[in-house]
């Protein structure tokens, strides 16, 4: 029997399933890691980071097809390079 207090692996892995957030954590990974942030525009940040998600919202269906929808929205309101690594942060921590 299973403790109640202990999340199962299979909540686990639908929790670490969606697609927007590894895409995330690669950018910041890789293309966003330390202080390589600071040689992007926001535009050119911007285009990077919805193209990627773009991708991956157009293969979509069910439900991280709003998700990717309202996150790209939300990316779309951010004034500047900050804001859009605190949008992507905020949403790999919801």
């Amino acid at each position: 029997m299973q403790n109640i207090n202990q999340p199962s692996e299979e909540i686990e892995e639908k929790k670490d399933s969606n697609p927007y957030k590894a895409i995330i954590q690669d950018l910041f990974k890789k293309e966003f890691s330390g202080t390589n942030y600071k040689k992007y525009t926001k535009d050119s940040m911007l285009t990077l980071v919805i193209d990627r998600i773009s991708d991956e919202v157009t293969r979509q269906k069910g439900v991280y097809l709003p998700a990717g929808k309202n996150l790209i929205r939300s990316l779309y309101k951010a004034k500047n390079v900050e804001d859009i690594l605190i949008k992507m942060n905020e949403y790999l921590f919801s």
